[in-house]
C-alpha cells in the first residue's frame, strides 16, 4: 500500500527541467517499427509504465528487443502467445487489437488496473464492422478476438477517441490491397497528425482529404529508423503551469514545431500573462500577473486537470468547455477533478460541456489521484502554491507516464 507523498509549499522556483521523451510517440514509433519487421532503434526511452507495457506486449509477439537506456528490435520470431495483456494503455488496447486481428489465429486480450473498468464501445462496434470475430462481456475486457481481416474499407464515428483512427492508419499500410477509412465527428486530430508524422519517418504515405477520408495504399514497405524522440508536451505542461505560478523554469528536450497539440500550453499561458521565451530547444515560463482564460479542450482533454490548476490561480473566471471527453480516461477525470480540488477550496462548477474554475485560494488538505496519473501531477502542481502543502494519496500513478514526476518536483 502507497504511503501519502507530502508535497509542500515553495515560495519561489528557479530550475531547469529536462522534459521525458514523449509517451504517444514512443508507443506509436514501437507499432510501426513492429509492423515494418526491421531491426530500427529508439534512441532514448521513458521508462513510463505504458512504455513497459508495449515492451511486454510486443516479446509477447515474438520480438526480441534490447533495452539499455535505448529500444533496439533484434529479431521477429513466430514464438506468438495467445494471452495479451495491455497493461493499463488504452492506446496499447484499441491500436492492437486491430492488428492481431490481422493475423489468421485467435487472441485472448486483457489489461491491468483501471483499464479492466473502461468501456470499449467503439472499438467492439469497428471490429464488427470489420467482420472479424470478438466477443465481451459489459464492453470490458477481457475480449477474444480472431481474423483473418478481410474487410478493409471502414467508416468510424471518432467522436469519443481518435486512437481507434491512429490503430488503423497504423495497420492498413502494411497490408495487401488499398484502404479506405472514411472518419466522422473526429475529436484529438492532433493526435492523428502525430501518428501521420511517424509514419511519415518509417516512408508510410496516407493521402489525407481533410480528416474525412484516409487513403491508404497497401503492401507499403515500413523503412528502418533510428528514431530520437522528443519531449513530452502533455507533461511538459504541468511544469509550465508551475513555471508560470512560482517563479522560473526552463525546459529543454522539446521542439517548438512538434506535431503533438498539447504544445498549445504555451498560447495559453501567454493568454494568461504569463511571460514565455523560446530560443532553440528551450522553453522558459516565468511567473507574472495572470488573469482568466477561455479554452475549448475538446482536442486536447489531457490538459483538462492541469488547466484547471492555471484557472484556480488566476484572476477572475476561466472556462474550459469539450470537458465530456473526460469521463473514460484512467479515472472518470472530470467527477475527480471535482471532489479532490473542492476539498481543497476551489470554486468549480460543471454548465453542461464547460467547466467553470473560478480564480480561489486553496487550503491544504489529504487529496488522492484515483489511480489517475494526470489527475496525481495536477494535485501536486496545485500542492506547491497551497501554504501549508497538500498529502496526497496513490500518487505513483504517476509511473504510467512519468516515473520521476515526484523526484524532479521535489528536487525543485
Amino acid at each position: 500500500m502507497q504511503s501519502m507523498k507530502q508535497i509542500t509549499y515553495s515560495s519561489n522556483i528557479d530550475t531547469k527541467i529536462d522534459v521525458i521523451p514523449s509517451k504517444s510517440i514512443i508507443l506509436r514509433v514501437l507499432t510501426a517499427i513492429y509492423l515494418s519487421g526491421e531491426k530500427s532503434k529508439i534512441i532514448n526511452r521513458s521508462g513510463c509504465e505504458d512504455e513497459k507495457s508495449a515492451l511486454r506486449l510486443l516479446r509477447d509477439l515474438g520480438v526480441r528487443i534490447e533495452t539499455d537506456g535505448y529500444i533496439q528490435f533484434e529479431e521477429f520470431t513466430k514464438n506468438i502467445k495467445r494471452n495479451i495483456n495491455f497493461g493499463e494503455s488504452g492506446f496499447l488496447t484499441r491500436t492492437f487489437s486491430l492488428i492481431l486481428v490481422a493475423r489468421d489465429m485467435g487472441f485472448k486480450v486483457e489489461g491491468t488496473g483501471s483499464l479492466k473498468k473502461r468501456r470499449f464501445d467503439d472499438l467492439l462496434k469497428v471490429l464488427r464492422k470489420l467482420d472479424v470475430n470478438v466477443k465481451s462481456f459489459n464492453s470490458k475486457l477481457p475480449f477474444k478476438i480472431s481474423g483473418p481481416l478481410i474487410k478493409k474499407n471502414i467508416s468510424i464515428d471518432c467522436s469519443n477517441t481518435s486512437q481507434i483512427l491512429s490503430g488503423l492508419l497504423l495497420l492498413l499500410p502494411s497490408l495487401e490491397g488499398d484502404s479506405l477509412v472514411e472518419v466522422k465527428n473526429l475529436v484529438s486530430k492532433p493526435y492523428i497528425d502525430l501518428t501521420l508524422d511517424v509514419l511519415g519517418k518509417f516512408g508510410v504515405e496516407i493521402k489525407n482529404e481533410n480528416y474525412d477520408r484516409f487513403f491508404i495504399k497497401g503492401a507499403q514497405k515500413f523503412r528502418k529508423v533510428n528514431y530520437k524522440v522528443e519531449g513530452d508536451w502533455s507533461n511538459a505542461a504541468y511544469w509550465a503551469v508551475l513555471g508560470a505560478l512560482k517563479g522560473r523554469i526552463v525546459l529543454k528536450n522539446l521542439n517548438v514545431d512538434s506535431k503533438q497539440g498539447d504544445k498549445i500550453i504555451l498560447n495559453i499561458l501567454k493568454k494568461a500573462g504569463a511571460d514565455i521565451s523560446i530560443k532553440k530547444k528551450k522553453v522558459t515560463v516565468e511567473k507574472n500577473r495572470l488573469n482568466s482564460f477561455d479554452f475549448d479542450a475538446t482536442d486536447y482533454p489531457d490538459l483538462v486537470p492541469v488547466l484547471t490548476v492555471l484557472g484556480l490561480n488566476c484572476k477572475g473566471t476561466s472556462k474550459i468547455s469539450g470537458i465530456n471527453r473526460l469521463i473514460n480516461k484512467e479515472s472518470n477525470r472530470l467527477k475527480s477533478i471535482l471532489k479532490e480540488f473542492e476539498k481543497l477550496g476551489a470554486d468549480l462548477e460543471v454548465q453542461k460541456d464547460t467547466l467553470i474554475v473560478k480564480g480561489s485560494r486553496l487550503n491544504p488538505g489529504k487529496v488522492k489521484s484515483h489511480n489517475d496519473h494526470r489527475i496525481a501531477m495536477a494535485l501536486a502542481v496545485a500542492g506547491k502554491n497551497i501554504k501549508g502543502g497538500i498529502k496526497l494519496d496513490s500518487w505513483m500513478s504517476v509511473n504510467k507516464s512519468y516515473p520521476g514526476f515526484f523526484d524532479i518536483l521535489e528536487s525543485v
